[in-house]
């Protein structure tokens, strides 16, 4: 590309008032034209001061009432004005050259959908260590086609044509989580490609605590639910089971219980414990969801 393109950003915004300030400001700070950017932000019917401090900033401020990530993304896509639609989240920070770095990839061919690295905002506590270690939100490995997956980007950090949206019908809101893989399975059904760019970063407040850890991996076990009874077509199953994750559990649990006999350091100790509760929360997910769903997803 030899001119930026216009490009508009939409960062759904929920009970976001701790970190939506430090998103905005990093948008702002972007090194890209401002007269071929514009920033909306959708306040996703906070109760929070997250609305009131949206408002404080030059940016499009609107509102979504029904509450689901999804919905507020298609809120702002109705408003804006550019073909390039850049997605992130209201706990993420973005690099100055996010979007510089983004669009020149749309050079290649049937390119519809670009994602970009996702790298820990801070790792100072145990649990971001370990979600950093476990690499939960590599948007590479995300990319990789396996049994139950087409490759996918999640919206903390992804790109979008517009006409493409457009001609998918926008985002799903059946989902609550997944929504993104969802849209990025359907491009790939029509041929057009989801592609990596290593050098577009995002930095994300990742998850500091347990409970939170247990919460996520819950939520994303409710996903494959949701992504399995819509899609499960396209694999020819009518179950999806994957005994590994259930042997990783066993195995987590089972060297969580010998750290203990053999005095290893505790670092393993807590990374063990970790996966327990991780991989506890993403089986007690899948089996919500396949109640939820109507589906069987193990």
């Amino acid at each position: 590309m030899n001119d930026f393109p216009g490009i508009s950003v939409v960062v759904p915004a929920y009970q976001a008032e701790n970190t939506i300030e430090d998103c905005i400001l990093s948008l702002l700070d972007l090194q890209y034209p401002k007269d071929k950017l514009e920033i909306i932000v959708v306040d996703n019917n906070s109760n929070d001061s997250t609305g009131a401090r949206i408002k404080k900033y030059d940016v499009n401020y609107i509102f979504e009432k029904n509450r689901n990530a999804y919905a507020a993304r298609n809120k702002g896509i109705e408003i804006v004005k550019y073909e390039y639609i850049a997605f992130t989240d209201a706990d993420c920070i973005v690099s100055k050259d996010w979007l510089c770095n983004m669009v020149k990839h749309f050079e290649s061919k049937n390119v519809g959908i670009i994602g970009g690295k996702i790298l820990p905002y801070s790792i100072e506590n145990d649990v971001e260590k370990f979600i950093d270690f476990r690499k939960i939100l590599d948007q590479e490995k995300m990319l990789e086609k396996s049994k139950f997956s087409f490759p996918f980007c999640v919206t903390a950090n992804c790109v979008v044509k517009y006409s493409l949206l457009k001609e998918l019908g926008g985002f799903d809101t059946y989902f609550k989580i997944a929504g993104d893989a969802d849209l990025c399975w359907r491009a790939f059904f029509k041929g057009m490609k989801t592609i990596y760019a290593e050098d577009s970063i995002v930095f994300h407040k990742h998850r500091n605590n347990i409970r939170n850890l247990y919460n996520q991996s819950f939520q994303y076990g409710f996903g494959r639910a949701s992504l399995f009874k819509k899609h499960h077509k396209k694999f020819g199953k009518q179950v999806r089971f994957d005994y590994k994750e259930y042997v990783f559990l066993y195995e987590s649990i089972r060297d969580l219980i010998l750290s203990f006999i053999k005095l290893r350091k505790p670092i393993l100790k807590k990374q063990f414990l970790f996966d327990i509760i991780s991989m506890s929360g993403l089986t007690a997910g899948k089996i919500y969801g396949s109640l939820k769903r109507r589906t069987l997803v193990f």
